[in-house]
């Protein structure tokens, strides 16, 4: 098991045999190589990536203290299958927990970046959330994420981390041109980080 992964109380982790496999699959094939879309593929990408953003907008006033992750995951769910109709999108390689069978959306809350378990535990004012969305409609992937501070009220440290955040992320998306390497764009981020 990777070294560095954070255990959390009540999270049942995937065995290393399971990793081992999601790496190995990650390192070989599709994964490798991104082929250039053709037009009629960009605007199918279009429509699953649309319906995700609509998603998060449609969420965001729910989004509050008091609301639950397990309140936010049906709701999400609702969204996904009943009003879009489309399918969602949790592939076995999102993360080394066995949490992913019953997420409608990837949560992170505070220190869990993703895969927090959809419970009963209300979010607080001044707490860090996010909600990674990634649905499939038409037999095309969408997927996006949201993050958010929790009320009114934040630490001047949560603050500091949200914006610093938020800024590190449009400096990669500005960075974002024909020939420019990945590992380049993550450098600069970790830099400014």
């Amino acid at each position: 098991m990777n070294k560095n992964i954070i255990k959390y109380a009540g999270i049942e982790f995937k065995s290393e045999a399971s990793v081992e496999k999601i790496r190995h699959i990650l390192s070989v094939g599709r994964y490798l190589d991104i082929p250039i879309k053709t037009q009629e593929e960009i605007a199918k990408l279009k429509i699953s990536g649309g319906i995700c953003a609509q998603i998060l907008d449609e969420i965001s006033p729910y989004v509050k203290p008091g609301a639950t992750k397990k309140q936010l995951n049906e709701r999400i769910h609702d969204l996904i299958c009943v009003k879009y109709q489309a399918e969602i999108d949790r592939l076995e390689t999102d993360a080394e927990t066995n949490a992913g069978n019953r997420l409608s959306a990837c949560f992170g809350h505070n220190n869990i970046i993703v895969n927090a378990v959809p419970d009963e535990m209300p979010l607080l004012t001044g707490d860090i959330f996010g909600i990674d969305i990634s649905v499939r409609k038409n037999g095309w992937c969408g997927d996006t994420r949201k993050s958010w501070i929790i009320g009114d009220d934040a630490s001047p440290t949560t603050l500091n981390l949200f914006s610093v955040s938020q800024q590190a992320m449009w400096l990669a998306i500005g960075m974002v041109k024909d020939g420019a390497r990945v590992a380049d764009i993550a450098n600069a981020v970790e830099g400014f980080a």
